[in-house]
């Protein structure tokens, strides 16, 4: 019997390990989720700047005729700027969604793991009390008025 408790005991602490280091692995991919998403929101408004360059570089080349040549090499840099940053946006958006899915992944693992604990630990109350009843109980219960009820 305190094999038994013991080896409980031991499921219920590698399930709380393993649940903080979940836990630890989400906030890192938010926090990069973030980072990522503002390097991103950056880059639309430098891209909305460059673009606005570009149309002021073009009324100027229009207008005065004896600036053509610095205005056009001024242009070609604008718009192989622009082709690097939308690159990098393609790049960074990509990233972004690869993030969003493995967020979303772990926290399916995460539910799982929290459900997979309550499991363990209803099993080790049965370990304790096995002639108790314990139909009653599921994870997605709450208590009301000192009443264990659906939600």
């Amino acid at each position: 019997m305190e094999e038994a408790k013991r080896g409980c005991a031991l499921q219920v602490q590698e399930t709380i390990k393993t649940e903080m280091l979940m836990g630890d692995a989400v906030a890192a991919l938010d926090a990069e989720l973030v980072e990522t998403t503002g390097r991103a929101i950056q880059l639309e408004a430098e891209n909305a700047f460059l673009r606005q360059q570009i149309a002021n570089l073009a009324e100027a080349v229009t207008a005065n005729e004896r600036r053509a040549n610095d205005q056009g090499s001024k242009l070609k840099e604008a718009e192989s700027t622009i082709a690097t940053l939308v690159t990098e946006k393609v790049v960074l958006e990509t990233d972004k969604a690869e993030l969003e899915a493995e967020k979303t992944k772990l926290w399916e693992e995460a539910a799982d793991t929290f459900a997979k604990g309550f499991d363990l630990a209803l099993e080790q109350v049965k370990c304790v009390f096995p002639e108790a009843d314990f139909s009653q109980f599921a994870i997605d219960f709450e208590v009301a008025d000192g009443q264990i009820v659906r939600p």
